[in-house]
This record gives C-alpha cells, structure tokens and sequence, in this order.
C-alpha cells in the first residue's frame, strides 16, 4: 500500500512552477518509461485524485479536536474544577484508487483525517467566586440571573515536542498553541431521584464558547521502498524519503446543550448536542524524493511471491552484488502543496462517561456529526 507519510517542514510554503512539482533527475532518467508530460499528468492526477482530498479531511479533522471542551460530566459546576485533557478529531478512512494515464496506478491509498489537540482548563463557578456558594441537592432554589448559575471554563495549552527512531519511523517535530473559553448557564440544577446518590440527576446546562488552535508538526518518514507498476509492463521501484510541512490554524464557536446522571455514585453519564462555526485552514506540503528504477531484471523473481519483499528491500549495494549491476542514476521528486478548509457549520450528538473517585473524575466523552466524523476527550480533572 502507498502512503505518504507527512512532515511539517515550512509554514505556508508556496510551490516553483509545474516542472519543479515533480521532476526526474540524472541520466537514468531516459531509461525510465515515461516521459515530462506524463510526470506532469501524474502529479495533476495525485492532486486532484487523492491529496486534495486529504488536505480537506485532516483540516476537518483539526476542527472537530479544536471543538472537543473540557470535559464537565457534573452539567453544572458548584465550585471550582481544573486539570488537563486530549482532544482528537477523526474522519473515517477511505481507499482511494488514483488512475495515472500512461504512468501507473495507485491502488488502495488510504484517505483520512486525525488530529489531536492536548489542553489544561480550569472552570469556576461565578457565584462561588463571589461567595454565594450553595449545596447541591440541597432543593434550594437561586433566580435566574443568579451568579451561581454560571460556569467558566478557561482553556489553553502551549506544548512542544521531538521524537526519532524506529518508534516513529523516522523524527517529529511538533508543536501545540491553543486558547479558549465557555461560559455556561444552569438551566436546571440537579436533584436526588433515588436513595441519595445511587441515582442523582444531574441538571442539565446551555453554553457558549470560542477556542483557537495553531499547531505546526514536522516530520521526516524513514526512507521506504514503493512500487510503482507501470501500464507498459515495466515495474517501477522509487526508493524515497516522505515528508509533509502541516500548518493548521483553527477557530470554532459553538452553542451547547448537556444533560446527565449520576448512578451508584462511581459513574457520570452525560449526553448532550450542539452546533459549531469553524473558521481556519490547513496548509500542507507533501513531498517524496529518491532513486527511481525498473525492476525488469528481477521480474521473474518478483512473480514469486516469497522472492518479491525480500527484492523490493534490497540495498544498492546488495542489488549491485546479487545482479551484477548498479541502480540507475535517476531521482523522482514530486512535491504537493494545497490547503484544506474544515466545513463552515457542524451539528453534532455528545455522549459522556465519566468515573467519579471522590474529587478525582476520569472523563470520556465523544461527538459524532450530521457528516459521520467523530470527535473525543479523554481527560483528568479534580472538582471541589
């Protein structure tokens, strides 16, 4: 299976003209069974086939974590709570067949979309703050406007990191900024339904909120073999290094409702709905560079399937010693930049499932939209 494994290199990186998107290098590049026009119609076929595609679908992917607030599997705050969550955005895979007149074939190339937008938050309820706390449960009653009826959350994060090896199959760079904050209002506070807390409800809550995202990743795949099979018969094999450059920039409003209960007291059961503006863009560059040749002294070991992994993972110098000549002096490299735009609107279903130890509660929540992607948290918090 192909795939282009993504490294952020350059923030909004703009592209030389056609010939420097995808070029061949070196003598040995007459021996190679395509021509410039046809390297021209397989990077336009690439584009517009499959990475166009993906760029769209990791920015969605980066709103819906952008959306993901922290986790509140309480629906209404009575004091103070704070600690640290991941949220994630997720477009479902999809095989993509890219048709390359007269080059090749892209079979099964997968076209989705992950991101992941780690933060801390802190919520405080306002009449708390001012000193109109009040027990919850208690049966009392607090007007409308009441300072007690509103929570905010205070949302942000600002992480860097680097990782290489074979863990990551190459080195990563990434890094994470993000602000945000919900303002929430009890519509109606909770009560005790069942023998205290073996079964609360837990009230239900409307809020509004604005986060912001910026995240840069850099990333450079280890060099990786990838066969190319040509329309004339001929085999290619291009030995290459994959990269991305990923510059996602994301803004979100969003109106929602929640409602849950408490059971046994151990568990938070939380569902909820609401909807989002999302505002921002993702800028990519998606590159691969290295040696390119035809396998055609080594088809027939190829057909037979215990011979043909262990061929396509040969070095030079071992290819050059088992057939008795050396690779091609011929370099592909095809460069691709776009820029993926997430959808202006998002209505979505929440469901929540928290475990509540006391002051320390284990949250997971998820979302799933009108489009059938998916958002996530999974977060600690303590409450007070």
């Amino acid at each position: 299976m192909f795939r282009f494994i993504f490294v952020l290199l350059l923030s909004g990186a703009v592209l030389t003209p056609l010939a420097a998107q995808i070029r061949c290098d070196g003598a040995g590049c007459s021996e190679l069974p395509f021509t410039d026009a046809q390297l021209g119609e397989f990077y336009y076929h690439f584009k517009s086939q499959y990475a166009d595609r993906v760029f769209e679908d990791m920015a969605e992917a980066a709103a819906l974590a952008n959306l993901m607030g922290p986790p509140i599997g309480t629906i209404n705050l009575h004091r103070i709570t704070f600690g640290a969550y991941l949220g994630a955005g997720y477009v479902p895979e999809e095989k993509v067949n890219v048709y390359m007149p007269g080059v090749t074939t892209l079979q099964d190339l997968s076209a989705l979309g992950v991101a992941i937008n780690p933060r801390y938050f802190i919520g405080i309820n306002l009449g708390w703050l001012a000193g109109a706390d009040y027990a919850p449960y208690s049966g009392r009653s607090v007007s409308f406007l009441s300072p007690a009826r509103f929570d905010l959350y205070i949302v942000g994060a600002e992480l860097s990191e680097s990782e290489s090896g074979e863990k990551v199959q190459g080195k990563i760079d990434a890094s994470s900024f993000s602000r945000g904050a919900e303002l929430r209002y009890h519509l109606v506070e909770g009560n005790e339904v069942l023998w205290g807390p073996f079964l609360r409800f837990r009230g239900a809550s409307v809020g509004v909120g604005h986060h912001f995202s910026l995240q840069q990743i850099n990333y450079v795949a280890k060099p990786a073999k990838l066969n190319l099979a040509n329309e004339n018969g001929v085999n290619l094999i291009w030995d290459g290094s994959n990269l991305i450059n990923y510059d996602v920039r994301m803004r979100s409003t969003k109106l929602e409702f929640r409602t849950g209960i408490q059971l046994l007291y151990l568990f938070n059961l939380t569902v909820g709905a609401g909807g989002s503006v999302n505002e921002g863009k993702a800028d990519f560059l998606l590159a691969r560079s290295g040696r390119v040749y035809a396998d055609t002294n080594v088809n027939a070991l190829l057909s037979n399937p215990d011979y043909a992994e262990y061929i396509k993972n040969l070095s030079e110098e071992e290819y050059q010693k088992l057939f008795g000549q050396s690779l091609p002096d011929a370099f592909l490299t095809i460069a691709v930049t776009g820029r993926g735009r997430p959808p202006y609107k998002t209505i979505y279903g929440l469901v929540g499932f928290e475990i509540n130890l006391d002051s320390l509660k284990i949250s997971l929540e998820a979302v799933k939209t009108e489009r059938g992607t998916f958002g996530a948290s999974a977060g600690l918090r303590f409450d007070f």
